[in-house]
């Protein structure tokens, strides 16, 4: 998913991984979630987050870590949303 330098990078940003159980109608799975200043960049089950981590390290290429972070705080996600943003999910 993220290897051990990728988690450091986004560390020393302040950006940081979250994982926990979520129950759905019937089962209990594990969701991850990145988080960036209290706001939710990027959340999903494995393989949805996995996804969803190679398009947000694709983007990272082109601008920074650093700078494509801070398009996600406020809901201003960078392109197509990779998390809906039409109501952001401010993370407590």
């Amino acid at each position: 998913m993220l290897n051990t330098a990728k988690l450091q990078e986004l560390n020393q940003y302040g950006a940081i991984l979250v994982a926990g159980e979520v129950k759905n109608a019937d089962r209990i799975v594990t969701e991850y979630a990145l988080v960036y200043k209290g706001e939710l960049v990027i959340k999903g089950e494995r393989t949805s987050f996995v996804k969803r981590v190679e398009r947000f390290f694709e983007g990272v290429k082109s601008k920074g870590l650093k700078d494509f972070l801070e398009e996600f705080v406020g809901g201003n996600n960078f392109g197509k949303s990779i998390v809906e943003t039409k109501n952001p999910v401010k993370v407590q």
